[in-house]
């Protein structure tokens, strides 16, 4: 059997990861205008309610293996079941997200299926003449275009925030249940540390006052904290603060934070690190303030103040005092 486009599904906890379903809009996407089918598989215990959910997404097949062994996601185990799927399917593009879990299987997979991968893409085009898959480069600078023959079979980690967002074509997938052999591992998952349920979500602000190491010391978090709730906002941070410990993960925004589209998204004291960007450049307003001219946050900022934060920030709290009073 062949299924040219297949998207692998995440899930944790009997929940579709987010970028699971923007995943199979591109997949549908690439599919359409190949004219040819689109597959999703998905690995786990017991997966009647995700199967029945994922039916419903717009793919023309859903394969999947539901053994005990795989009620955990563990690399070894799944690369493994991947390999024995993707043999019997034989795809042309397989697509992942860049997620941790794309991150570690794609490479996996990838050695062993002998198929290229792209990792951390932020677009593929299809057509008749050329497969066209856009990178980032330079801590996201620049894009590239890599052109590849419409033959060449890969697999792809896609940036969620570069995912499409549009609303599933109404078709019925068949699910298929895939034969596997689920051999010994030598490593075990015994079950996850859950962190404790956080009081915000910061992906439903509308307004995000974000710190990142430019600011120096901890207590001038406080600075942020004032302009944020003066401005009704809430505060969030890059990757290194919550390295840090100075604050909780549920503020980080990034790729291995949280993916937020604020009206307004201010960038305090970060330098604009592609792992941050991809996970707030699609803000509908960006302001940067960096004492550093050559910030690449600068780059995809619609406004930027080069200065110090002790200094700016008290200023926009009164200034936004000002409006309130």
């Amino acid at each position: 059997m062949e299924c040219p486009i297949l998207v692998v599904a995440e899930h944790f906890d009997e929940k579709l990861s987010s970028v699971t379903l923007p995943l199979i809009m591109q997949g549908r996407h690439l599919a359409d205008r190949n004219a040819s089918e689109l597959g999703i598989v998905v690995l786990g215990s017991g997966l009647e309610s995700l199967l029945e959910e994922l039916a419903t997404t717009g793919a023309d097949r859903v394969y999947f293996v539901d053994e005990p062994e795989l009620k955990h996601y563990n690399p070894e185990i799944y690369t493994e079941v991947m390999h024995q799927v993707l043999t019997t399917v034989l795809p042309q593009i397989v697509l992942l997200g860049y997620t941790f879990v794309g991150m570690e299987l794609g490479p996996a997979i990838a050695v062993r299926t002998g198929l290229k991968l792209l990792s951390n893409c932020t677009g593929v085009e299809l057509t008749n003449q050329s497969l066209v898959i856009t990178c980032p480069l330079y801590r996201g600078a620049v894009n590239v275009k890599i052109e590849f023959d419409p033959r060449t079979r890969l697999i792809l980690s896609l940036q969620e925030s570069e995912l499409p967002r549009q609303p599933a074509t109404q078709r019925k997938a068949v699910l298929q249940k895939m034969p596997a052999s689920v051999g010994n591992s030598r490593t075990e998952v015994v079950g996850f540390v859950r962190p404790e349920p956080g009081e915000v979500d910061i992906t439903e602000a509308n307004i995000i006052v974000a710190v990142g190491r430019g600011i120096q010391e901890k207590e001038n978090i406080k600075l942020a904290e004032a302009l944020a709730n003066a401005l009704d906002g809430l505060i969030a941070c890059s990757r290194p603060l919550t390295d840090l410990g100075w604050l909780p993960p549920e503020h980080q925004v990034g790729m291995s934070g949280k993916v937020v589209k604020p009206k307004v998204y201010i960038a305090c004291g970060i330098s604009g690190a592609s792992h941050h960007i991809m996970g707030m450049k699609n803000s509908a307003l960006i302001i940067a303030i960096n004492t550093d001219a050559n910030a690449p946050i600068f780059n995809i900022a619609h406004y930027g103040v080069q200065g110090d934060l002790s200094q700016i920030l008290p200023e926009l709290v009164a200034r936004a005092n000002d409006v309130v009073t």
